[in-house]
């Protein structure tokens, strides 16, 4: 009988460790760490010479073409917008020169 309790007893403590092992293992796979550095914050700056011509960055002619057109149009509206904020004077200066035909010619 005491060597059924024995061998009991080390079954027992046997599956003691083993959980004790494995509580141990899940701890370690499942353990967070936070690591707090301080050092005041540094930045490097490196300034390297380019060997790419300018020209390498210039856009293709399709889109040299459509951007000039776009500044073209834009031009001409504001061409077209300053006429027509000026129509009193435009108005002003025909009635003048009919004013100036009219009585002038007579």
């Amino acid at each position: 009988m005491e060597a059924e309790n024995a061998l009991a007893n080390q079954k027992e403590a046997n599956d003691n460790r083993i959980i004790d092992n494995l509580s141990i293992q899940d701890q370690v796979n499942f353990s967070t760490i936070t690591l707090q550095l301080y050092q005041n914050e540094t930045t490097k700056q490196e300034i390297t010479a380019s060997e790419k011509d300018s020209e390498y960055y210039k856009p293709n002619l399709g889109i040299q073409i459509i951007d000039a057109l776009k500044s073209g149009w834009y031009i001409l509206q504001g061409i077209l917008v300053f006429f027509i904020n000026l129509w009193p004077i435009i108005l002003l200066g025909i009635g003048g020169f009919i004013l100036y035909k009219k009585y002038i010619k007579k």
